[in-house]
């Protein structure tokens, strides 16, 4: 019987080495009743090293527990108590639960507090962040406005810039999709309505362009790119997607096609301009030349052959000048 409580710490000490998270065991006066492996190589020490010692001296370097120290709170109050902990002697960031430790009477003896690496997750959040904030700054330099559409509810979700894109405010705005045709030139209603259920069954990328309709009246072309996001089963469950406002450029391209059509038109006309006058004078000639007059106007059309001919010419008499 005098082995049975070695046998049951030694059994419990194991348990405790096989959880990979680092364990300490602390009384009410800070001291450390048991660490698992993992804690003790995390250190960099034994566990019988570190029995003994006060928690707040073996993990942060420390004569006293820093003010956020969750078994101080544990000790005041006997609940459960966590918060996120670097500690001076350990490398990383730890998310630490320390919770009561009780004897048969439900005597509070002290804690156990688990501390769970989340350096790689906190690094991760840390770059999403980062990285939504670059986005956020891209998007809003660039007028580009970031949209999310629930397929099952018919829900919109937008950020602040589709809001500016559609002159509205959110107020405004119901998030539904019925509100969203609503703002959609007539015109271009059907077509969009096809393109978006084509990219909705993958059929197609949702890339395309449309108008809406201020509630000022005035129009503004929308160009639209998203991707559709499916569940484990290959149910479409949302498309994610981008507006941007081409207004200005859509007008100055119109304008563009608009004056190279009328250029190519007066070209044309200025062309046949041209040759019905050279048309002309050549008649001219022909008329004089069966008079038996001079003509008037240079033989145009034989210009370029004597041009040629002229040409020509000039090489035989370099040859017989060498």
């Amino acid at each position: 019987m005098g082995d049975a409580p070695i046998k049951l710490e030694d059994s419990w000490q194991r348990i405790l080495d096989a959880v990979p998270d680092l364990i300490t065991v602390l009384d009410l006066t800070y001291k450390v009743i048991r660490v698992n492996k993992a804690m003790a190589d995390r250190l960099g020490q034994t566990p019988e090293i570190c029995i003994g010692m006060q928690c707040h001296n073996l993990l942060h370097g420390l004569d006293t527990p820093p003010d956020y120290c969750p078994h101080s709170k544990l000790l005041l109050d006997g609940k459960q108590h966590g918060c996120e902990i670097r500690y001076e002697k350990v490398t990383g960031v730890f998310d630490v639960v320390c919770s009561p430790l009780s004897d048969s009477d439900g005597k509070l003896m002290g804690g156990v507090c688990v501390a769970q690496d989340i350096t790689r997750r906190k690094h991760a959040a840390d770059e999403l962040r980062l990285m939504s904030t670059r986005l956020i700054l891209a998007t809003k330099a660039a007028s580009i406005g970031i949209w999310e559409y629930n397929i099952s509810a018919r829900k919109f979700f937008w950020d602040e810039a589709m809001y500016r894109l559609y002159g509205i405010t959110p107020d405004k705005f119901s998030s539904s999709y019925e509100a969203w045709e609503a703002m959609l030139h007539s015109d271009d209603l059907l077509q969009i309505r096809e393109h978006v259920q084509r990219a909705i069954r993958g059929e197609a990328e949702f890339d395309t362009a449309f108008r809406v309709i201020w509630p000022d009246g005035t129009i503004h072309n929308i160009k639209a790119n998203a991707v559709v996001e499916y569940d484990e089963a290959g149910n479409p469950i949302r498309m994610v997607g981008t507006n941007w406002d081409f207004t200005k450029r859509y007008v100055a391209e119109e304008a563009l096609k608009e004056k190279t059509a009328f250029l190519e038109t007066f070209n044309k006309a200025m062309i046949g301009r041209e040759m019905r006058i050279i048309e002309l004078k050549e008649s001219v000639n022909q008329l004089c030349c069966e008079l038996g007059r001079p003509i008037p106007y240079p033989p145009v059309w034989n210009q370029t052959s004597d041009t040629d001919a002229n040409s020509q010419n000039q090489d035989p008499g370099k040859k017989s000048g060498q």
